[in-house]
């Protein structure tokens, strides 16, 4: 025989020698209960394979539901290996499985969120938890928020431990946050630099539990003293009683509206508002929001014209000559003074 061609059956029965003792170390780590799954490459891709035994019902469930689950799982070895992926990381970190199975997780670009987790947590008690920010590999790339887990696996059977890694997308979750926040931010300084006065009130209870500062002025109470009170106790309504009619009311109508009602501010003065209250549901729970706008200066100008006006009419009464005006525009008579009525004159005769 050649000396090259028995040269490479030596080398082809080291080979063989090596895989059979890698074959017999697993075996024995099957025995010892140290390995629960294996991954198998097929035609169809990689396939997860729950070992017979003891736990075998166990084992095939676990095996099923890491399948399933809308998680993404991903176990590493000891020298941070990929050792497994479920199809929910498949999808999330777009994945070629059976290119990434067996290979060190840091010469994998897609799972540079995983990466930076491992090496930024130690895991002192055995698990961390919390958010991670992926940003993706480029500028064009989406920023995703995940809510991640590492947690320490059972030790293999050279004694050292891996790490099973679950991740979830909460990109959704914190992009409605975020919305949910600018929503209450703009209400917010609505509500601060409104013009009218806002009260917000608990149906149940029917106290207030939120004014704005416009509120707060006109009425001359501080937030906190406020904050507690029923609307009869400001001056809003008569008594208690009132008080539950009108809740009573809103419960049936959802609106409930007031106007010129006096209101006494603490300080004694007199101010004339209109009210409107609303029910509404906020966040699951029912709340009740009064509008109230303050129309004393409108009122005592309105007060002031009608006086003025009969101030007028009084001296056009006593006019000893005839008075009468018309309205060229509406084309209609708004006064005729007593002197033209004693004298008979018509409103014909007069033009």
């Amino acid at each position: 025989m050649p000396p090259a061609r028995s040269l490479d059956l030596v080398a082809e029965n080291a080979e063989l020698r090596a895989k059979l003792a890698e074959a017999e170390d697993m075996l024995r780590a099957i025995r010892r209960g140290e390995i629960d799954a294996l991954v198998m490459q097929s035609d169809t891709g990689p396939r997860v394979f729950t070992l017979q035994g003891v736990d075998s019902t166990s084992n095939r469930a676990r095996g099923e539901m890491l399948e399933i689950i809308s998680d993404a799982v991903i176990a590493v070895d000891a020298d941070r290996r990929v050792t497994y992926v479920n199809p929910a990381a498949r999808q999330l970190f777009s994945l070629d499985v059976s290119a990434a199975l067996g290979k060190p997780a840091s010469e994998i670009p897609e799972l540079h969120v995983l990466n930076g987790l491992i090496n930024e947590n130690s895991m002192s008690n055995g698990e961390w938890q919390g958010e991670a920010v992926d940003r993706g590999r480029n500028r064009d790339s989406p920023t995703r928020y995940l809510d991640a887990t590492l947690m320490a696996r059972q030790k293999d059977c050279d004694g050292s431990a891996g790490i099973l890694a679950t991740f979830r997308d909460i990109s959704g979750r914190k992009r409605a946050e975020a919305n949910v926040r600018k929503s209450e931010t703009r209400y917010r300084r609505l509500f601060e630099a409104a013009h009218d006065g806002v009260l917000i009130l608990d149906p149940d209870t029917r106290k207030i539990i939120a004014a704005n500062p416009f509120m707060t002025a006109l009425l001359g109470y501080a937030l906190d003293q406020l904050i507690g009170m029923e609307l009869y106790q400001i001056g809003f309504l008569a008594d208690a009683q009132a008080s539950r009619d009108m809740f009573q009311t809103l419960t049936a109508t959802r609106q409930v509206r007031y106007e010129n009602l006096p209101l006494q501010t603490r300080q004694g003065g007199l101010r004339e508002v209109e009210v409107v209250a609303n029910l509404y549901d906020e966040d699951g729970r029912s709340v009740v929001q009064c509008n109230v706008r303050d129309i004393t200066e409108r009122r005592r100008a309105e007060t002031e014209s009608r006086e003025r006006q009969h101030f007028l009419e009084r001296i056009f009464e006593v006019l000893p000559g005839v008075l009468y005006i018309f309205d060229l525009n509406e084309k209609r008579t708004v006064f005729i003074n007593t002197t033209s009525l004693e004298l008979a004159y018509s409103a014909e005769e007069i033009v």
